[in-house]
């Protein structure tokens, strides 16, 4: 039978407490701040009867001493909040802290093969909405889970001591209230509380896909059939959370009735005892507030319990990516390679995951950095980062056109075989979604073959390390994502550490210098209130800046000039037939004119590679 749910309570709480090893000593002073000032509110309701039959002489004791320890309580019932909420805060957003910074390095590993289902702005919930939520379980729940259980016992010990029967009556009663009805509370509204976790992702999924294509929605007008759609996810989500807040409302109120039914039974058992020749009333009198004062402090579990819901829901949704398997792992004992100088692709077969035997490719399509796919995909960025970062990739995988029996069979590549060698300017043309980029993702290890070897300098690309791979392999996809930071500082994205002069060189070889001394700052110029204002072809020269600056021994192009007219198109060649003559060079295009100046073009048609010239 289908499990309903990917974790169990159990499995959630147990991972959560591991997460917060780290700080453990922090969150044991929170959660023995929590203890201590909920011991000192029953203390300072004990005392306060003491003080009120002392006064009466209905016991023995001075006033005052029942008076000080009152006073005293209260004292620490305010410094253990204080310390109780001060310190699980800053041990809480500590972990949420290491808790991104992990989510990012497995969204590193997974990249892209893993996430092609993930929609962007889904993952930018869990990264941020979701962990913020987690938050609540280790600033608010770890200390009353202690709590609950302390503070029972001491009232049941306390009660026993008065007289065995009023611990009879209040056993059930706290096995109600502080056991069964919250973990059913829990079990009862996961459900909801993961309904309501997904709503509110796809949400903001949508707003930003909205936000990332406004120009688009604004050219086409499509602004009102969006807002449609944006309405009914608001909608839905409107009936999520109604759904939530009737769950959290019952679980408030429902143990109400419990805690004054607990005090009718201390009554009525102290009515009992009186009737029975064994009257006990200072006992009634201590334990009727000592009571009052736990289950009030045990019915605040109720409002961890509902919030619990929805943390449970993030964790969920955080723990499905971390436990994904990546596609692509380092290997065991990486071989170095050494300067790339030959790439053999050997009997290459590949299909994209989901494709099927007879269908296409729609479903590998990755969708262009700094838009939002429609149809959930994740978005990539431009080229690969020298430490194994695998930075977007840009430009769809094939998706559409004709491919011949390898199209039909569900197959990218079929039985490919290319061999490159030395300093060869290479060629590769074909129909638009006929596979070419595809070339260039099994190059980088974003994918694996499914059949076939890639071997370079001889060795198996499985066996050389990814980092090393994608330091000795630049690649300038079709669209080029721009950071928010400095123009030189996108520049400089794949070589953190390059001087001034470093990246103004690049640029001048990516005839780019010009345009960045019409900025406002130069090189300093925040892209992030400019990148929208660049042309195409500007991003496209930031993207070869890039690539120049790297000074890989493979340059791979994907439709390099897609975005240049004629003019420029030109000088972008000319300046990769002076700059690039010592490095092998790999452009792929589908223009006649960006492949005149390679050594060698060959076409991919069905999946397999024939020689133009």
């Amino acid at each position: 039978m289908r499990r309903r749910f990917s974790y169990s309570i159990g499995d959630l709480t147990r991972r959560l407490l591991k997460i917060a090893a780290p700080v453990k000593g922090t969150l044991a002073v929170s959660t023995l701040a929590s203890i201590l000032g909920n011991l000192a509110q029953m203390g300072l309701m004990g005392f306060g009867a003491l003080f009120l039959m002392a006064c009466a002489e209905m016991t023995d004791g001075s006033p005052w001493i029942f008076g000080g320890l009152m006073v005293f309580s209260a004292f620490l019932i305010v410094a253990c909040r204080y310390v109780e909420g001060v310190v699980s805060h800053a041990g809480a957003y500590e972990l949420l802290a290491g808790m991104r910074i992990r989510l990012y390095q497995i969204l590193r590993q997974l990249a892209p093969a893993c996430l092609m289902d993930q929609n962007k702005g889904d993952i930018l919930n869990i990264a941020v909405s979701d962990i913020e939520t987690i938050e609540y379980f280790f600033a608010h729940a770890i200390g009353p889970m202690f709590t609950v259980i302390i503070l029972p016992c001491v009232t049941l010990v306390l009660a026993f001591w008065f007289n065995p029967l009023f611990a009879a009556v209040l056993l059930p009663i706290y096995a109600v209230v502080s056991l069964a009805f919250p973990l059913i509370a829990i079990r009862a509204g996961r459900r909801v509380g993961l309904r309501f976790r997904s709503r509110l992702g796809e949400l903001k999924a949508l707003v930003l896909e909205s936000v990332y294509g406004l120009k688009d929605i604004q050219i086409f007008g499509f602004g009102p059939r969006r807002l449609a759609m944006v309405q009914e996810k608001n909608r839905a989500i409107n009936r999520s959370a109604h759904g939530l807040v009737l769950h959290q409302q019952t679980v408030s109120s429902a143990p109400t009735f419990f805690v004054y039914l607990a005090r009718i039974l201390v009554i009525g058992a102290a009515s009992y005892l009186a009737a029975s020749g064994a009257p006990n009333p200072q006992g009634t009198v201590i334990l009727s507030f000592v009571a009052a004062a736990s289950f009030s402090s045990t019915q605040s579990l109720t409002s961890v319990v509902s919030n619990l819901l929805e943390t449970y829901a993030a964790a969920e949704r955080l723990f499905r990516i971390e436990d994904t398997r990546p596609e692509v792992t380092e290997p065991a004992a990486p071989k170095s390679c050494g300067p790339i100088r030959s790439i053999v692709f050997d009997h290459v077969q590949f299909s994209y995951p989901g494709t099927g035997e007879a269908g296409g490719s729609d479903a590998g399509t990755i969708a262009a950095s700094g838009g939002a796919a429609g149809d959930g995909t994740i978005a990539a960025s431009a080229g690969a980062a020298g430490d194994g970062t695998i930075a977007a990739s840009a430009g769809a995988a094939p998706a559409g056109g004709s491919g011949g029996s390898a199209r039909q069979s569900g197959l990218i590549l079929r039985d490919f075989c290319l061999t490159i060698s030395g300093n060869e300017k290479l060629g590769i043309a074909g129909e638009s979604g006929i596979g070419k980029s595809t070339v260039l993702r099994l190059l980088l290890r974003f994918w694996n073959p499914t059949a076939g070897q890639i071997r370079i300098n001889g060795i198996p690309i499985e066996e050389i390390s990814l980092s090393e791979l994608r330091s000795r392999i630049a690649v300038l996809e079709q669209d080029t994502f721009l950071f928010n930071g400095s123009i030189g500082e996108n520049i400089a994205i794949g070589k953190p550490e390059a001087s001034k002069e470093e990246i103004e060189t690049a640029a001048r070889r990516a005839g780019l210098h010009d345009f960045i001394a019409t900025l406002p700052d130069g090189y300093d110029t925040q892209m992030g209130q400019m990148g929208a204002r660049l042309s195409g072809g500007e991003r496209q020269r930031v993207g070869i800046a890039r690539t120049m600056l790297t000074d890989p021994d493979v340059i791979v192009m994907d439709e390099p000039t897609s975005s240049l007219d004629v003019l420029h198109e030109k000088e972008l060649l000319k300046t990769l037939s002076e700059e690039c003559s010592h490095k092998m060079l790999i452009i792929i295009s589908h223009r006649p004119s960006t492949l005149t100046g390679c050594s060698r073009v060959v076409r991919l048609k069905g999946g397999k590679m024939e020689e133009c010239c």
